[in-house]
Parts: structure tokens; sequence; C-alpha cells
């Protein structure tokens, strides 16, 4: 990024695009071309990427059960 001051709206369409790269780089993003087959799939929501513990509720039913 040439000036740090100038505000996204202002910058060439090269200087963005630097400035992308820059932020994603420093942050540890990867920035995906346009052209990538992701787009092209649906939006999906992932609702529990966390795998509950299961066993240990059993146990605990059948504790308090007796």
């Amino acid at each position: 990024m040439s000036d740090k001051n100038r505000k996204l709206s202002e910058l060439t369409e090269e200087e963005y695009q630097e400035t992308l790269r820059e932020i994603s780089k420093r942050l540890g993003l990867k920035m995906l071309p346009e052209d990538h087959p992701i787009y092209k799939e649906p939006p999906t929501i992932i609702l529990n990427p966390f795998s509950t513990n299961d066993s240990k509720e059993e146990v605990d039913d059948k504790q308090n059960s007796e």
C-alpha cells in the first residue's frame, strides 16, 4: 500500500488488490481467485461443528436413574 492514510475507495484496482493481499498475509488468510470452484457450490451452514461427548451423558443418565 503506497499511502497508509488513503481510503480504500480512493485506491486503484491494483492498489486495492495489493492491500487485500497484505492484509490477508498479515492475518494468515488465503485469498482465492474469483474463478475458484468453491464459488460454484451452494451456500452451506454448519450448525454444530463440534462433536459432543454422548458417552458421558449416557453414564450420567444411568447413574441418575438408579
